[in-house]
């Protein structure tokens, strides 16, 4: 009993060291996190086969997603869909070596998040650089 006992405890300060490490996050928001950095994820694989384009929707994501309508819904808002993508410009787009490494100064905004249909730029944004934050 008292192995059982101690066993327990390094999973309870792991587990409280996981929810600390999120910030204060809330499931959904953390949930939300994770659908941008699938999104992003997608965009690399569509870019690798399309020769660095960015795709014009984001329905051209869809053989990239495992579950796309899921993925679709904003667990924040409940919006589906939940975000809103600006394309990038593809003009140059087999040139994108040249600035490879360059960092988020050169970032753009791709993926905006839905609520009640409208942009809501309190919430998080997806970069095209992979990240997701606020501006």
């Amino acid at each position: 009993m008292n192995l059982i006992r101690l066993a327990t405890v390094p999973s309870l300060i792991l587990a409280c060291a996981l929810l600390a490490g999120c910030g204060g996050q809330s499931k959904e928001e953390i949930e939300t996190r994770d659908n941008m950095h699938a999104l992003h994820t997608a965009f690399m694989n569509y870019r690798e086969d399309k020769g660095e384009r960015w795709p014009e929707t984001l329905e051209e994501l869809r053989p990239y997603v495992e579950d796309f309508d899921a993925l679709m819904t904003n667990p924040i808002t409940g919006d589906n869909p939940g975000y809103q993508y600006f394309p990038p410009d593809n003009t140059g787009a087999e040139e994108s070596d040249e600035n490879e490494g360059e960092g988020e100064e050169n970032a753009q905004v791709v993926i905006v998040q839905l609520r009640n249909g409208k942009p809501d730029n309190t919430l998080r944004k997806l970069y095209s650089d992979g990240w997701v934050g606020h501006e």
